[in-house]
């Protein structure tokens, strides 16, 4: 998934398919340390995120960040490596 927006939309539907959970983007402002003006830039693709705030909003979406950050792995936190995405030492 290229888009920033994507991903977030994914992620919120995958939270609410596993746990019946739906957040709302004040919650997720909350979550990145961001206000709800940045949450509706990503969810519209104006702005990018940052890899802390994708850290902060990755935790409450359950999701992987570099994932959420860059659309590289999986959402699964499990599947994703960093390291294996900028080799190993």
């Amino acid at each position: 998934m290229k888009l920033l927006s994507e991903r977030l939309q994914l992620a919120l539907r995958l939270l609410k398919e596993k746990k019946g959970i739906e957040i709302s983007q004040t919650e997720m402002a909350k979550a990145a340390g961001s206000s709800d003006a940045s949450v509706n830039y990503w969810m519209n693709d104006t702005n990018g995120i940052s890899a802390k705030k994708a850290r902060g909003l990755a935790d409450l979406l359950e999701v992987d960040a570099y994932w959420l950050e860059t659309g590289k792995g999986s959402p699964d936190r499990k599947e994703t490596s960093v390291i294996g995405d900028i080799g190993e030492f």
